[in-house]
């Protein structure tokens, strides 16, 4: 009896602002129609954006019961970032056992912990063309103004300086075009997969 092939994982990271949900809710249920694939539901202290549904975008819950998920070993990683938490559960390596892929949408700074798993999680960074365009697309979405848009915009560069400099990701895909962006993604996702 052939054992079952297990799921790769899929660590897919932006800076802040540059368009990771965005592009994965776009090439998802393509993905969908060839693989076993699904996106990792991660957990949050934040409030919900517009549009945005509890269980499918984020688990949104209470700092309290973040704190009570954390101490009972729910989590993979947590990390503190524009006054919320964020973290990964560690129920998606059951999910990688059954021969399902996820993908993880997290921060530069989830990926750095997450990046020496046992499951051999592959790293993608997806940037903008330019510091300039970040700041643009950040400022043009509207979830933040003021202070509180700049210390937005301020990190997103200071992440694309860090990947710059220290590139812990193997994989770059530059996100000028979306509709280009998406179809190399998918190229991406689905040569590591088809290849497993």
């Amino acid at each position: 009896m052939a054992l079952k092939k297990r799921g790769t994982l899929f660590i897919i990271s932006a800076p802040t602002g540059g368009g990771k949900t965005s592009l994965i809710n776009e090439v998802l249920p393509k993905l969908k129609k060839k693989h076993a694939i699904e996106r990792v539901t991660t957990y949050t202290t934040r409030k919900p954006r517009e549009g945005e549904k509890c269980g499918k975008d984020y688990h949104f819950v209470s700092p309290s019961d973040f704190g009570r998920l954390s101490l009972d070993g729910k989590f993979l990683e947590a990390n503190y970032f524009f006054n919320n938490w964020y973290a990964t559960p560690n129920s998606i390596f059951e999910t990688l056992s059954s021969g399902t892929s996820l993908i993880l949408i997290t921060d530069w700074q989830g990926a750095q912990k997450l990046k020496d798993l046992q499951c051999k999680p592959v790293l993608i960074w997806i940037k903008p063309p330019t510091e300039e365009i970040l700041e643009s697309r950040l400022a043009t979405r509207g979830t933040e103004i003021g202070m509180a848009l700049q210390l937005r915009q301020e990190e997103g560069i200071a992440e694309m300086k860090k990947e710059e400099k220290i590139k812990l990701f193997p994989q770059h895909l530059v996100n000028n075009d979306f509709k280009v962006a998406s179809r190399e993604l998918i190229k991406l996702l689905d040569l590591h997969i088809s290849h497993l």
